[in-house]
């Protein structure tokens, strides 16, 4: 949830972006299954750089907080990286296609 909405937050602005580093600080216990509060910022931008922090809340009461660390990439990244998922689409032969 957290990787998700530090992503939303900077991808209005910058479509081509991707996790380096992700820490996830719990405060207390996380109730599944209930509608929690998450609100992210962007805290610093510089070149290819995005520093982003997230707190989850339950009815105000602090529960996690999340920070990271997004790069921007280049556009062939993506198509580099879709190119080689393809070649791992599951095959007749096997799990997986071999590469």
């Amino acid at each position: 949830m957290f990787d998700d909405a530090l992503n939303v937050v900077a991808l209005r602005i910058e479509p081509r972006l991707v996790t380096k580093s992700l820490a996830v600080r719990y405060l207390r216990p996380v109730p599944v299954g209930r509608p929690m509060d998450l609100l992210a910022r962007i805290e610093r931008h510089s070149g290819r750089r995005w520093e982003v922090s997230a707190e989850m809340t339950l009815t105000g009461t602090p529960l996690a907080t999340a920070r990271a660390e997004l790069r921007t990439r280049r556009p062939h990244h993506f198509a580099r990286h879709e190119a080689w998922l393809a070649r791992r689409s599951p095959s007749p032969n096997g799990p997986h296609a071999e590469s």
